[in-house]
């Protein structure tokens, strides 16, 4: 498990680097304002395909691993027909109203970007359907058909296609990009359900289906509040500035995030692998043990993203430079964001211990209450501040909802998840031995 998890982290950075090149390569190409168009409407897609799946991606694990057990395979295969159907009636109803919206209040979208945000639109069902296909592969252990193509496989088809197509039609364009975005989607998504239905991880077709529909529905809307708090917040950042900074100050906010991104990868994984000790030690109520694995991850996170955040300063100009001479303008907010991510790895791991422990509302009302700042203070500040207040407003909800976590963690737990514990301990410990030596 922890060698296919390690696989599953790199083939992460390395899809990260890949979007990131693709980037470079966007800039490069069609310039700042074009990328700025390309980051917009992707994030529309990312953030329409959490909604288009109703949830259901997101308690495909509890549901179909309880029916397996109890081998019940009717309500596997309703639950299976009931995902599909959720996904299609969503699908029609989300993109249906945007392409209105999109075509006949020109005053919310330029007729110029009219087919940008159509295909956009577009492709949200098609990544729906991954993420609904991945979660069935990952229930059964399928790990890399559940993850692989979404993470791996349709970013470099991605930018093949985008190289391919833009060599063919010799023009510079972010419609370009976008076809290439949504004919890799296509086939990634074709190559995972061929890999499902060679494993046999669907359910068996034989059987009548029984349906839990409002069980389900309601299951999976909660999930789906969560996952848009939890892992689509710099899409709705990104949505938001749409209305409030130009396009190519949107291009560098979203390429300062992503390069500090690589740290919150590097947090993320050292969490996963800490995990599975942080559960036993909690399931055995061995608080020492706990504080003890915390302590190791804040360590090695901290020191991470300190490093990281010295690259930053060292190479941080040069990489922006990459993109474009306009993109240096975003040097400062890259360093701030380098700031805050290692102000968050040193509070901790509040919201890995808290949903061991069966807070996940906290973790909900932690991450809202951080969007919530976050939206707020984008309304005030870049107006007059520019692409620096939408930096400072992302920093406050980020720092906002870090600081929630830990306070819920020491509150309902008891436990301080932060790097500030250990350094106590050893301060007091350095003290004790000084006042034993000298007196």
């Amino acid at each position: 498990m922890l060698q296919v998890s390690g696989r599953l982290v790199l083939a992460r950075f390395f899809a990260a680097g890949l979007t990131l090149l693709l980037q470079i390569v966007l800039a490069r190409w069609v310039g700042a304002e074009e990328l700025g168009i390309y980051v917009i409407v992707t994030s529309l897609a990312a953030v329409l395909a959490i909604f288009a799946t109703m949830g259901f991606d997101a308690i495909t694990g509890r549901f179909v691993a309880r029916y397996r057990v109890k081998e019940c395979h009717d309500l596997l295969a309703g639950f299976r027909i009931s995902s599909l159907r959720h996904l299609l009636g969503a699908s029609v109803a989300l993109s249906g109203g945007f392409i209105v919206v999109i075509l006949f209040l020109p005053k919310l979208v330029p007729t110029d970007l009219r087919t940008s945000f159509i295909l956009g639109v577009i492709a949200a069902p098609i990544i729906g359907l991954m993420r609904i296909n991945g979660a069935f592969a990952n229930v059964s252990r399928c790990f890399q058909t559940g993850f692989l193509p979404d993470i791996l496989m349709r970013p470099s088809l991605q930018l093949s296609l985008f190289v391919v197509l833009a060599w063919s039609f010799a023009e510079s364009s972010v419609q370009i990009a976008l076809y290439a975005f949504i004919l890799a989607a296509i086939l990634a998504a074709l190559a995972q359900a061929a890999l499902i239905k060679r494993w046999g991880i669907l359910p068996d077709d034989g059987c009548t289906p029984v349906f839990e529909t409002k069980l389900w529905r309601g299951a999976g809307l909660t999930m789906m509040v969560a996952a848009v708090l939890v892992n689509q917040i710099a899409e709705i950042d990104v949505l938001l500035l749409s209305g409030l900074l130009g396009h190519d100050q949107i291009a560098v906010f979203n390429v300062c995030f992503r390069l500090v991104a690589f740290v919150s990868f590097g947090i993320y994984a050292v969490y996963q692998t800490m995990l599975p000790d942080l559960s036993e030690a909690y399931a055995r109520a061995n608080w020492p043990e706990v504080q003890l694995v915390i302590s190791r991850a804040n360590f090695i996170c901290v020191c991470g993203a300190l490093i990281a955040l010295i690259g930053l300063f060292v190479v941080g100009q040069f990489i922006l430079g990459l993109f474009g001479n306009s993109f240096l303008a975003g040097y400062a907010s890259l360093i701030l964001l380098g700031c805050a991510q290692t102000f968050v790895a040193g509070v901790g791991p509040g919201a890995q211990l808290l949903m061991i422990a069966g807070f996940q509302n906290r973790c909900m009302i932690a991450y809202g209450t951080g969007l919530g700042c976050t939206v707020a203070l984008n309304f005030l500040l870049v107006p007059s501040l520019g692409l620096e207040g939408a930096i400072y407003a992302l920093v406050t909800g980020m720092v906002t909802s870090s600081l929630l976590l830990w306070y819920f963690a020491r509150r309902h737990l008891e436990l301080d998840v932060s790097i500030c514990s250990p350094v106590r301990q050893y301060a007091s410990l350095a003290l004790s031995s000084a006042k034993a030596r000298f007196g």
